[in-house]
């Protein structure tokens, strides 16, 4: 039970991350410093007056630009937000020699880079002793050696402690993962159909259950002036709190739509020309 509801919390912190993600990829602000750091500002660009704050984060937590989830996420998941790994961690095999037979010594390499880039790694990297166990002596004489082994080695802190001394964790607890998709999906509906009235990106963006049945079951299905309105109004709310969202993630603090002071202007057209080069790119591979 309490490994079942350990792997439950990581799991669901994988989904916020892949919300922090997402959402710097509108932060105007993160942008900047991608472009501070990657030499493309042409000096006419206004900057926020905590740009350092900005720049620091980027360089924590890198580009997102063009990277898949996974390609932000696996470099910096241990160091910045002290994850744990996505299985807890246990005593594994590496390989065995046997008594009198040639073992050769690539297969023992390969089985310790096995370990090493894949069980290790999906264990959140734990500290690990590698020890050569004799078989052939009692069961009571190893466990009493490994015992000292253990005995001997510097104490470790749990890997479930790495997150309190974490650089980056999620900001309190008020929101509802579920409030925050919608208000990314009113933003990504924004950047695409930038030129359609706030209801209709509410209908599309699926905000709001009630008013988009009311509009679609209508006879002409543009509902009645008072449910455009209201649907106008609710998104006009989730789009700003989608944008405060990504400029506070973009100087660390996430899930906040608080007001950023120094938030910029969202610049939809340019998510929305690199949502189109990732998806060429990706039929790009299919193809391939």
């Amino acid at each position: 039970m309490a490994d079942h509801q350990a792997m439950r919390a990581r799991h669901e912190i994988v989904r916020w991350m892949t919300l922090w993600h997402r959402f710097l990829v509108f932060s105007p602000s993160y942008e900047l410093a991608r472009k501070s750091r990657m030499g493309e500002l042409t000096g006419v660009e206004v900057l926020p007056a905590d740009f350092e704050t900005v720049l620091r984060v980027y360089d924590d937590l890198g580009p997102v630009r063009f990277n898949e989830f996974s390609e932000w996420w696996q470099p910096i998941r241990f160091q910045q937000f002290g994850f744990a790994g996505d299985k807890r961690p246990s005593v594994e095999r590496i390989g065995m020699v046997h008594d009198g037979g040639d073992v050769p010594l690539s297969e023992l390499e390969n089985a310790l880079r096995g370990y090493h880039s894949r069980t290790w790694t999906e264990q959140g990297q734990p500290a690990a002793l590698i020890a050569a166990i004799p078989l052939g002596l009692p069961k009571s004489q190893i466990m009493r050696q490994i015992g000292q082994l253990l005995d001997d080695m510097p104490s470790v802190d749990p890997i479930e402690r790495r997150a309190m001394n974490a650089r980056y964790s999620l900001h309190g607890s008020k929101l509802h993962r579920d409030s925050v998709v919608k208000y990314h999906d009113v933003l990504q509906a924004k950047s695409v159909y930038s030129t359609k009235p706030l209801w209709r990106i509410g209908i599309i963006a699926q905000l709001s259950y009630t008013y988009t049945n009311l509009i679609k079951q209508s006879e002409d299905r543009i509902g009645s002036l008072v449910q455009r309105t209201k649907l106008k109004e609710l998104t006009s709310r989730a789009f700003k709190r989608g944008h405060m969202i990504a400029e506070n993630a973009a100087r660390g603090i996430f899930p906040s739509y608080e007001n950023c002071p120094h938030a910029m202007a969202l610049d939809l057209d340019r998510v929305e020309q690199q949502r189109q080069r990732k998806v060429a790119e990706r039929r790009q591979r299919r193809a391939n």
